[in-house]
């Protein structure tokens, strides 16, 4: 069997600019601004982790190539939500090549806008970062 999915868990978030995050308190730095917890909100796709989850599993494919090779591992994928959750500046952070690099790419750049993030109740745009895991069983 031949699985393709995203891990929620390993989906992580920091906010756009000169920025840090400490994924223990979920600090987000921007420029000289620090934000932080309840007043900050981390994008979201719409509908919830769970409507990602079925996404990619039901548009995505593994790659031929990578399969016949058997190649498999993580594939991250970094973009920019902005403030009216459209998706831009799609990059390839960690790839496992064959193929998975552009398929994730691509399945990534398919997806509908996301819900942005906010900041004291305000949008504001923020770098999102999506795992992807191409594995064979």
């Amino acid at each position: 069997m031949i699985k393709l999915f995203c891990i929620s868990g390993l989906v992580s978030f920091s906010a756009l600019g000169v920025f840090a995050q400490d994924t223990l308190t979920k600090a987000r730095v921007i420029g000289a601004r620090l934000l932080y917890g309840p007043e900050y909100r981390k994008p979201e796709y719409c509908g919830g982790d769970s409507i990602l989850h079925k996404f990619v599993t039901t548009h995505g494919f593994f790659p031929v190539v990578a399969r016949v090779s058997g190649v498999q591992g993580r594939v991250a994928i970094s973009f920019l939500v902005d403030e009216f959750g459209n998706c831009s500046k799609f990059k390839v952070t960690r790839g496992i090549g064959l193929g998975c690099d552009s398929e994730a790419l691509r399945l990534i750049q398919d997806m509908p806008s996301w819900e942005p993030a906010t900041y004291r109740g305000k949008p504001v745009r923020a770098i999102q970062n999506v795992p992807l895991i191409f594995k064979l069983e």
